[in-house]
């Protein structure tokens, strides 16, 4: 009794080679501590106790003895459950409660693993949550504060445009009706504009610019106003003048008539006539692309002053005024007047009117001159209003657009990388954007490129080492240092600037790009922090090389309904990618020595349908070990065979021709090995399952005459079911490989999977 031990069993355990970590291992464990050990140990003693008994009393009468038959028997008549036998001895009993205890223990001690392994599941979902919920609450806070900072702004903003109006009105009675004005523009813009539906902001500005001519001629002596845009750089600036007011009033001539007698012996005096109100109208004059356009060259005009020295201009006799330019060429008498309208701080434009075509004589005035001032202020804001708007409606737009991309499981990284230089492009005009992702640590694929004049591109490639522009640079260092990367201003502004997109582990996943602008200037506030929320939002769909090859290869599986072949061609052109080989060899076991090409190129190009274990012998040791290989040329990274078989074999091999991998490259590779296990097991599902399907629809026809035709289909990974297989007669738009048409009325019958 004294071998029935348990720390002499623990000890003998240990000497074995009993895999004790996995769930094998701790099966087999568990078989042996509570079934065989308990009466093979002691029965081992009494045979040995048996057999030198035998040996000591042995004679020729003595009849054989089998010590294999009796240890048999000993151990059947003394398992631990009862044996084959019906009677139960004290020794079996005792050797039953043994095997029971160690049992409950072993369940106990599972038990309490599994819970431990809940409760860190739950504790790790619990913290990703809590993460994320700080990440969130991070986000809404950082939103709050910039929507609290551009209010703050957009006040400051008023406040200064209310001392400006002041200003320029210098304690004029008008002011009341400048501020009606602006509320005006401003409740046109808020309640009246829909800038989610507008491309840009031309509409809007001709309808302000109208609203500011037709308060000048309406308030003022003017018969004419219009408004001009300074177009163009520097020596080369136009003023176009795109937007006019006309106002036609009606002469009122004075008659002196003699008093008239009302019949009672009293005279009186009509009394005067009053002018009808005058007729305004506004209009758009011919766009800067038409012959007939209206503009100014830089020194053509009396104009250029307002702009260029930021001072009013009032001239009281046009005719007699050197430099004065008129529509039809001919001077004729009049006044005039010009102020400058300022957009963010810089002029933009004119505010000008005249009364060259008034029937009434009047002149405009000084005060005239003031209250252009002021309209040209409101002007200005309601302008930039507008911009910054539509800007805002811009990025909210892009923002929801690359959120549902982000969230979408079917969302590829180059539908992504089309949709955030979208984004971008519409935030910072004018710029070149691009989103990259690296295929190697020297080379950089730029999955889409928008350069300044709006021209797009896809899928290049960028090497660091033949590569110098600032581009290249930035992005680069980018990469490396998991930062931004940028050329600042004197201010410490961005000029041009690289930004990463990270992972939950800060692994630098993708770089977005945004060059600098011809005339180079920072970029604003809002446009940081959209590319900055951009990078942040698009991270599940640009990964990591593996995180990727997981997700796109798993979509391209759940798109199709059984075909492998797409697979192994996104897997090869993904290993090139990242690994740089100069031929790739995509095999999967036919028999323990041969396997069978699913897709070899370059280098390492086959014309056989199988290789043989002769022809890549360190091949076939990583596909036997489950092991990464390399020799002299080769790499091999095994593609495991997916569970409850686990990895005691590859069930197939990559073999990349080149130089060894770098640890980046190998990763990437046994990713793609990873993504493509998981994905031809959903496809090997799916093709079984095809013909299965098939088959019992087939049956069911025959059994039901009333069907006509039936069909076979998966889900996507949107939920969209793409028909397998067809049985029957035709069905209206459905087609093998097809979605299946929403809304048909179709009779349909869920199969589950099956597999928990």
């Amino acid at each position: 009794m004294s071998l029935i031990n348990e720390r002499e069993l623990k000890i003998l355990l240990a000497n074995s080679n009993v895999n004790l970590v996995d769930n094998d291992g701790s099966d087999d464990y568990a078989f042996l501590e509570e079934t065989v050990l308990p009466t093979l140990l002691p029965s081992l003693a009494q045979l040995l106790e048996r057999v030198e008994q035998k040996e000591q009393h042995a004679s020729e009468n003595t009849p054989p003895f089998n010590p294999i038959r009796w240890l048999a028997e000993q151990l059947m008549r003394h398992h631990p459950e009862g044996g084959a036998f019906q009677h139960r001895s004290a020794y079996g009993g005792a050797l039953s409660q043994i095997a029971e205890h160690k049992r409950e223990a072993r369940l106990e001690k599972e038990k309490k693993r599994e819970e431990d392994k809940r409760r860190a599941e739950e504790e790790k979902l619990q913290k990703e949550r809590e993460v994320a919920a700080e990440a969130e609450r991070a986000r809404a806070e950082k939103a709050e504060a910039r929507r609290k900072a551009a209010a703050a702004k957009e006040e400051e903003k008023r406040q200064a445009g209310d001392l400006a109006v002041e200003k320029a009105m210098k304690g004029d009675d008008r002011v009341d009706m400048i501020l009606e004005f602006r509320g005006k523009m401003v409740e046109y813009l808020e309640k009246e504009v829909d800038f989610r539906k507008e491309d840009d902001t031309a509409r809007v500005n001709v309808h302000l610019h109208k609203m500011a001519c037709e308060l000048v001629v309406s308030n003022t002596a003017a018969s004419f106003a219009s408004c001009a845009d300074l177009v163009g750089e520097e020596e080369e600036q136009l003023l176009f003048v795109h937007t006019a007011a006309d106002k036609k009033e009606a002469v009122v001539e004075e008659e002196e008539e003699a008093p008239e007698d009302d019949g009672l012996g009293e005279e009186f005096t009509k009394a005067p006539k009053i002018a009808p109100p005058p007729e305004i109208s506004t209009r758009e004059l011919p766009p800067l692309s038409d012959d007939t356009a209206y503009v100014l060259r830089r020194g053509q005009g009396v104009s250029w002053p307002a702009v260029d020295e930021a001072k009013a201009i009032l001239i009281t006799d046009t005719k007699y005024t050197e430099g004065t330019l008129f529509f039809d060429g001919e001077k004729r008498q009049g006044t005039y007047a010009c102020v400058c309208v300022y957009r963010e701080g810089k002029p933009a434009g004119t505010l000008a009117a005249d009364t060259l075509d008034s029937m009434t004589g009047k002149e405009l005035i000084m005060g005239d001159v003031e209250l252009m001032g002021a309209i040209a202020v409101v002007l200005g804001e309601g302008l930039d209003l507008a911009a910054s708007t539509l800007a805002a409606a811009r990025r909210q737009a892009h923002t929801e657009t690359i959120e549902r991309l982000s969230l979408g499981p079917s969302t590829l990284p180059g539908e992504m990388a089309d949709a955030v230089c979208a984004g971008i492009a519409s935030v910072v005009h004018g710029r070149e954007v691009a989103v990259g992702v690296l295929d190697t640590k020297d080379v950089m694929r730029l999955l889409a490129v928008t350069d300044a004049a709006g021209n797009k591109t896809r899928d290049e490639t960028m090497n660091e080492r033949t590569d110098s522009s600032e581009r290249a640079s930035l992005m680069f260092e980018c990469a490396k240092t998991g930062e931004v990367a940028a050329v600042r201003d004197d201010a410490g502004g961005f000029l041009s600037v690289a930004m990463p997109v990270t992972d939950a582990k800060h692994q630098v996943c993708a770089i977005f790009y945004i060059a600098s602008s011809p005339n180079p200037k920072p970029l604003s506030e809002d446009a940081s922090d959209f590319l900055a929320t951009v990078a942040s939002i698009a991270s599940p769909v640009l990964l990591t090389p593996s995180a990727s090859a997981m997700r796109v290869l798993g979509i391209i599986a759940k798109a199709g309904c059984g075909e492998s072949g797409p697979l192994f061609d996104l897997a090869t052109r993904l290993v090139e990618r990242h690994s740089g080989g100069q031929g790739i060899l995509i095999g999967l076991c036919h028999g323990r020595d041969e396997i069978r090409v699913a897709k070899s190129t370059g280098s390492s190009t086959v014309t056989k349908a199988t290789v043989q274990r002769g022809d890549m012998p360190v091949c076939f040791q990583a596909i036997d070990k489950a092991m990464y290989m390399s020799e002299q040329g080769s790499t091999h990274v095994p593609i495991f065979s997916p569970p409850p078989e686990g990895h005691a074999r590859a069930i197939g091999v990559i073999s990349v021709s080149g130089p060894p991998l770098d640890d980046a490259a190998r990763e990437a590779v046994e990713g793609v090995a990873s993504a493509l296990t998981s994905s031809l097991v959903e496809t090997e599902f799916r093709r079984k399952l095809t013909v299965c399907g098939a088959k019992a629809l087939a049956s069911l026809c025959k059994q039901a005459p009333g069907i006509k035709g039936a069909f076979f289909a998966f889900y996507d990974v949107s939920g969209r079911m793409l028909c397998a297989e067809t049985v029957g007669g035709s069905i209206p738009g459905v087609a093998t490989g097809k979605p299946i048409p929403e809304a048909q009325g179709f009779v349909t019958a869920e199969v589950g999977r099956g597999d928990g």
